[in-house]
């Protein structure tokens, strides 16, 4: 008997084949079932499989792993993010150690200025010195000119600072000096300013006045004004100012004037006898006895000249 599925020949009567196990024909009732032989495939020829191939994947391990999709792609985000962080830190320390640009402003120009205790140089003819790559924090700034006060003081640099300005301005040296007046209790002005009036000793202490050349001035009532320049660079300057013994030569020359002026105004010399009582009001302006006799010889003078 044939199989009419794959062509093999199989027992008469037999319920299945053999060789593909398709079901031949149906046994009538009673008849008994025949199990077919079991049949194997020809033997095939090893060709070259590997000695220890692996084991294939179960059916159901396949379709778990399609139904669950492809694998996930191994995060690197992370990794760039590290080394974008190592960029930005390393740069800003960089940066902070780069420090700033410092400009100081003096006034007066040409000061010297220092840093931390070490030279930064002179400012220039506008007063301006700029120091490169300062670190930020705190420093102390010292300017130093001839004729002026030291100046000293605490600068701080914030850490987010890129560039500072400072203005200095210097006072002037000052320096105490001591001035004698007679009579006492005489003003006495420097510069044309009230410095103060001297005790009942004639003395007179002015504890700061500015390095350089002034003017004093002694005023007293009744007394003629002495005014003279001095020169102020050192402390301890003494200035001795006696209006009373100016005052006596001042009368000495008066009564020598208005002698010469009565005298001339006696020969009928008018006009000599006019600048005689002018060289006294020169010196003495309020001069009651030269106001006098001036308007006696300009009364005389005016009537003869009818």
């Amino acid at each position: 008997m044939i199989c009419r599925y794959c062509g093999r020949q199989v027992e008469e009567k037999a319920a299945f084949c053999g060789g593909c196990g398709k079901t031949l024909a149906v046994p009538t009732v009673g008849a008994p079932v025949v199990a077919p032989r079991q049949a194997f495939p020809p033997i095939q020829p090893n060709l070259a499989r590997p000695q220890n191939p692996l084991p294939a994947m179960p059916l159901t391990r396949q379709i778990s792993r399609q139904a669950a999709g492809p694998a996930p792609k191994t995060r690197t985000w992370p990794v760039f993010a590290v080394l974008g962080l190592l960029v930005i830190l390393f740069g800003g320390y960089r940066w902070y150690e780069t420090g700033i640009r410092l400009t100081v402003l003096t006034n007066p120009p040409g000061s010297a200025v220092s840093l931390d205790e070490k030279d930064s140089g002179l400012s220039d003819s506008n007063g301006k010195l700029v120091t490169e790559h300062v670190a930020r924090g705190i420093h102390k700034l010292t300017v130093n000119h001839d004729a002026y006060q030291p100046l000293m003081q605490t600068q701080a640099i914030g850490p987010f600072a890129l560039d500072a300005t400072i203005n200095l301005t210097l006072q002037r040296q000052t320096y105490r000096i001591t001035v004698q007046t007679k009579p006492p209790i005489s003003n006495v002005f420097v510069d044309d300013k009230l410095a103060g009036k001297s005790d009942a000793y004639g003395t007179l202490i002015i504890p700061a006045i500015t390095d350089g050349q002034h003017t004093l001035k002694i005023e007293s009532p009744d007394l003629p004004t002495e005014t003279l320049p001095i020169a102020v660079h050192s402390n301890d300057l003494f200035y001795k100012v006696d209006l009373a013994e100016k005052m006596a030569k001042i009368n000495e020359e008066k009564l020598s004037y208005l002698g010469r002026a009565h005298a001339l105004f006696q020969s009928q010399d008018f006009d000599g006898a006019l600048a005689a009582c002018d060289a006294v009001l020169a010196i003495l302006p309020n001069d009651v006895e030269a106001t006098t006799l001036k308007g006696q010889i300009q009364q005389t003078k005016a009537i003869l000249s009818h």
